[in-house]
């Protein structure tokens, strides 16, 4: 059989043999140290082995069924977290999925022996996920560098025309990995593979017979597997969102069923049926819920001036009540139960924000966002479960649309986390009139610095650093701060980073949402010299590196947070009695796959010098075959940071 030679080679050309029966763990699978082929590896998934077959339960129901087997070596203490395993499943009445079978055994080896940890079921936890979904939880016990962790569960689920994606790569590499499918010839079956490492696949044949109703029924089942080994670990690679959408994978879909006795059914999904399933849903349901502080919503909506006021101000009534957990979900809570824990997710803040905005005369409605890091949403290709949060659309007299997050304390209208500026977000309304939404260009987005600085004789440069940020830029700006742990040490990083040293400084705007905030200070720099010569560099930070695209080829598309604009201008005034000898040239280049220019000019009168740099990116996708381009972009682009303006001291 072909299959068998097919895992005959995988098997031998495998880096660790591995037995591939459950608690058949080796010795050198425990002692082993590194992983040969990734020696940088935290750990490795020494087998992952599973099947998933369209069949029928006990009672004749037609389900899905799935096996899972795996087996991970844990290399190095950050790789402990491979131990911990979440299971999302369907629970809705008359369709609840199944899981059974769940089995955990660590292995480590003490003085020398090999010591089995069973995990306790008291480890298992099972928990509301979100809409007719439930999460089962477990960890491994007794992990820790050195261990071979090893899990098998059964799957039965009655959403058989949902199919879970088969992933064959991982985050870290796979030593061995086989799956069987099994689809039989009543249903109707569409494939989707993906990835760029090679897969070995056949299929075959059989003839099966199930018994039914004291009847049976004979039918051939199509058997496809798939084996390989030695796959590499998909590393993260610079400015991507979407990894898991580029591993190597498989993905069926059922369209239809014809069993022999029974109605022919049909599961083709559209857009329609989708949107139908979410409108029924709680996101709706909450939003539509009663306003939870009807006398301070009126006040506010009486004495703002401005629709943005009026709209931020009822947002950030509700955080100043319910804080953000710091977690994105799909469907809210109880408007009643988040107000009652003082804290809850983007979902729980957006559904208690829009029904106080509707208490206030606002028309809101729910925006469905695949978050970038969950891949690119194709309104081409209808996915049964594609969302993972929603933001909020509130319409105004001027009918332009303002966009919202209850998130980040740090949010404003129409500025929003990186991972949600997609270009196809599903505005939900009634079935029937639901609307692609491109979010990627809602507003505008800026970082404009301007230096005014003289250098006195001594070869110190002096001067003050004004900086506006605007959109997005605002917001990262504001996150940079808050990861630095205060605006002190803010300032001491970015001492460190210009090489200055900084007093005076002033944050405008920051303690509070808004578009656009500024920050300044005062600052001093020891200029280079050589003999009669300064080296003065003209900008006090770079704003691109070259390291940031520095392999030789890429495997992801590439892509940027978001669309914006740098300005930086630098007026630098001289000694009466220094002398400019050489200034850098001015230039412009390009990138037409991003629409992306840069603009640099230098100019000087008499002990006067100007340097103005504008950059503007206007497209934040490129596939991966225009990375050599980007490449060479952007080492032109950081090239001029390393350009010098010349000047001479003591010049008659």
């Amino acid at each position: 059989m072909t299959f068998l030679a097919a895992a005959s080679a995988a098997l031998s050309a495998q880096p660790v043999k591995v037995n591939m029966k459950f608690d058949k763990v080796s010795r050198a699978e425990v002692e082993m140290q590194a992983y040969e082929p990734d020696t940088t590896a935290a750990a490795v998934v020494l087998l992952d082995a599973g099947k998933t077959a369209i069949t029928f339960d006990a009672e004749g129901r037609i389900c899905l069924q799935t096996y899972h087997h795996e087996r991970i070596k844990i290399l190095k203490e950050e790789g402990v977290s491979h131990g911990d395993y979440e299971l999302v499943y369907y629970t809705k009445l008359g369709l609840n999925d199944k899981i059974s079978g769940v089995t955990v055994i660590t292995y480590n080896l003490n003085d020398g022996e090999i010591v089995r940890t069973r995990m306790s079921k008291n480890y298992i936890f099972d928990e509301e996920f979100a809409d007719n979904y439930r999460k089962l939880s477990f960890s491994a016990q007794d992990v820790r560098a050195g261990s071979v962790i090893e899990v098998e569960y059964d799957i039965t689920s009655y959403t058989f025309w949902d199919f879970d994606k088969v992933y064959f790569q991982r985050s870290i590499p796979v030593n061995l990995f086989e799956y069987e499918v099994r689809i039989p010839e009543f249903a109707g079956v569409n494939k989707r593979v993906s990835g760029y490492n090679r897969i070995n696949h056949t299929s075959e044949k059989v003839n099966e017979r199930y018994t039914l109703g004291g009847g049976y029924i004979d039918f051939t089942t199509t058997v496809e597997r798939y084996s390989g080994h030695a796959l590499p670990a998909m590393k993260k690679e610079p400015y991507s969102y979407s990894f898991q959408q580029y591993l190597s994978a498989v993905d069926y879909e059922v369209s239809n069923l014809d069993i022999p006795g029974r109605l022919p059914q049909h599961f083709s999904v559209n857009w329609e049926d989708v949107d139908k399933g979410y409108y029924e849903s709680s996101i709706i349901s909450r939003m539509n819920e009663k306003c939870l502080f009807p006398e301070e919503v009126k006040a506010i909506a009486g004495t703002a001036d401005t629709d943005q006021d009026k709209i931020m101000e009822i947002r950030n009534l509700v955080r100043s009540k319910i804080s953000w957990d710091g977690k994105y979900r799909l469907f809210p809570k109880r408007g009643s139960q988040t107000y009652k824990e003082k804290t809850g997710s983007n979902a729980d803040l957006n559904a208690i924000i829009a029904s106080c905005l509707r208490a206030a005369g606002y028309k809101v409605e729910p925006v469905l966002i695949k978050m970038r890091s969950s891949g690119v949403l194709i309104p081409g290709l209808p996915e049964l479960n594609p969302y993972d949060t929603y933001i909020l659309r509130i319409d105004n007299a001027s009918g332009n649309p303002h966009y919202l997050d209850g998130g980040s304390a740090d949010q404003y209208l129409n500025i929003l986390p990186p991972e949600f500026l997609v270009s196809s977000a599903r505005l939900l309304r009634e079935p029937g009139r639901c609307q692609w939404i491109d979010l990627t260009g809602i507003g505008k987005n800026m970082a404009g610095y301007i230096i005014n600085a003289r250098l006195d004789e001594s070869g110190v440069m002096t001067g003050e650093m004004n900086v506006k940020y605007i959109g997005e830029d605002c917001w990262a700006f504001k996150k940079d701060v808050r990861k630095a742990g205060s605006q002190a040490e803010y300032v001491t990083a970015l001492e460190n980073i210009c090489a200055i040293n900084a007093e005076e400084y002033k944050f405008v705007n920051f303690d509070k949402p808004s578009k656009e905030c500024t920050f300044s200070c005062k600052f001093e720099k020891e200029i280079d010299n050589a003999g009669n010569l300064l080296y003065i560099s003209p900008f006090l930070r770079k704003f691109h590196s070259v390291t940031d695209f520095s392999s030789p080829t890429r495997t992801c598309p590439i892509e940027f947070p978001y669309k914006g604009m740098i300005t930086y201008i630098m007026n630098l005034e001289l000694p009466e009695n220094f002398k400019v000898e050489q200034l850098p040239e001015s230039d412009a280049i390009g990138l037409p796959c991003m629409k992306t220019a840069c603009k640099v000019l230098y100019g000087a009168n008499g002990n006067k010098v100007q340097v103005s740099f504008n950059f503007i990116m206007s497209e934040m996708l490129a596939a991966a075959d225009d990375y050599q381009q980007i490449r060479d972009f952007w080492q032109l682009l950081c090239g001029i940071y390393d350009d010098m303006i010349v000047v001479s001291k003591n010049a008659d």
